[in-house]
């Protein structure tokens, strides 16, 4: 009996600690999941980088941190710039499923977390990503295959 592929999971958030207080009850749940997590800002913060490397090893999961400005402003960044970055930090473009934030934010509205979802959305409809299922945070809305 040949064993079933394990699923090729992305999870696309703005901030580390997202990955955690969205979907880490998720990612705990499906350990055969091989997850990747992509956090798009505070790289270079000394604090939370070396955290988020600690969370991966928790999580089983691999990852990486971009450095986006994430200041206290919330300048908004290019669409394009999000978009990417995204594709940069990525390891591969396609997967069985992509998790990111909700267009409106999970929990209240925060920029990063929007900006992170349009451009998300916009590389999956574009075929830049692909993926069977997209997932909303946190509602986990399944989006339907693009058709």
């Amino acid at each position: 009996m040949t064993p079933l592929p394990r699923k090729q999971v992305a999870i696309i958030v703005a901030h580390p600690d997202d990955e955690t207080l969205w979907a880490g009850g998720t990612i705990l749940s499906h350990p055969s999941w091989e997850c990747f997590i992509v956090c798009l800002c505070r790289g270079s913060d000394l604090e939370r980088a070396p955290r988020f490397k600690q969370t991966l090893v928790l999580l089983h999961a691999e990852g990486i941190m971009g450095d986006l400005d994430d200041g206290p402003e919330q300048t908004p960044i290019p669409d394009f710039d999000l978009q990417y970055a995204i594709l940069q930090l990525l390891p591969t473009t396609h997967f069985d499923l992509v998790i990111t934030h909700h267009p409106a934010g999970e929990y209240t509205r925060h920029l990063r977390h929007e900006e992170t979802s349009r451009a998300v959305i916009e590389l999956w409809l574009a075929g830049k990503i692909t993926a069977t299922t997209l997932w909303l945070l946190p509602k986990n809305t399944n989006w339907l295959p693009k058709n």
